[in-house]
């Protein structure tokens, strides 16, 4: 199987951030084991990545 990559460019997402959390925590609930999630920030001023990370 191949690994695959998940990739979260975060900006300011603070006002959706349950949205974020969200869809990050199901990435973790698949069955799929084989995979690194890479969470990348765009200069956040927010707080935003702070709460993902």
């Amino acid at each position: 199987m191949n690994k695959a990559s998940v990739i979260w460019l975060n900006y300011n997402s603070m006002r959706f951030i349950n949205l974020a959390l969200s869809s990050l925590k199901s990435v973790f609930d698949l069955d799929y084991k084989d995979f690194e999630v890479i969470i990348m920030d765009n200069i956040y001023t927010d707080g935003s990545f702070g709460a993902i990370s």
